[in-house]
């Protein structure tokens, strides 16, 4: 069941703090219990929860200022999901960290970088792209597991168009915000046979597809360019 009294509060600006964000839920709401941001080292992840011992608070509070600008950015709020303590303890036993050392990251290309004018796409919410996968994790169903904590609703491994082993990174795609950025931060550079995954936000939400859908333009432009090749002089048509 959620737990609903706390509040996840996303596209934070790395420069407020928990005072400021404490400040702008009492204004509204005495029931506002703590504030947390979440941090790695001293410097802001972006993001935080807001605890309240009134249920009924919380959820207006996630009306009230979900789409609010705070610092020039349109904080997302949402009613945070209490994680099933059982999935949770499996993640767990999973995310060793290395003891030290390790291979070198491979560096795949994320093959949704660019929209089709060349410009950086905006970041999904929901999706994560996966890379540096050891090839012993083999099936999405495995991959999909990997994620269990953090309730993933479809996971796919990107393989070779015409079959074989897994290229080595995949998607990821999440039931929420708050999901997807708790998997960001507990899976990234976590030790998985022998590899540091790396874990980031995708660059659409159904990035999968859209991977499939520009392999497949490209290999149909190859095909083109190949028919036209073998083809005798006369029967090419010149560019104007």
């Amino acid at each position: 069941m959620s737990d609903v009294t706390k509040v996840f509060v996303g596209n934070l600006a790395f420069s407020v703090d928990e005072d400021e964000l404490q400040n702008l839920f009492e204004a509204s709401y005495s029931s506002v219990e703590s504030v947390r941001i979440i941090r790695r080292g001293n410097k802001s992840l972006g993001y935080g929860f807001v605890s309240f011992t009134s249920a009924e608070d919380a959820e207006a509070a996630v009306a009230q200022f979900n789409g609010f600008n705070m610092e020039e950015r349109e904080i997302n709020c949402e009613i945070a999901r209490a994680r099933d303590e059982s999935a949770e303890t499996t993640g767990r036993q999973r995310r060793r960290r290395k003891a030290g050392g390790g291979r070198k990251k491979r560096r795949p290309r994320d093959p949704d970088a660019l929209d089709e004018n060349g410009n950086p796409r905006n970041p999904s919410m929901l999706a994560a792209f996966v890379a540096n996968i050891p090839f012993s994790l083999d099936s999405d169903e495995t991959f999909l597991e990997l994620f269990a904590a953090f309730n993933p609703v479809q996971a796919h491994l990107v393989r070779p168009r015409h079959g074989g082993r897994p290229k080595g990174f995949g998607f990821v795609k999440f039931a929420t915000h708050a999901d997807q950025l708790a998997a960001i931060e507990g899976m990234n550079d976590v030790d998985v046979d022998g590899r540091p995954i790396v874990v980031k936000a995708a660059l659409s939400d159904n990035p999968y597809e859209k991977y499939i859908e520009d392999q497949t333009a490209a290999e149909a432009g190859d095909e083109a360019d190949e028919a036209v090749a073998d083809a005798p002089a006369d029967e090419v048509q010149p560019l104007e």
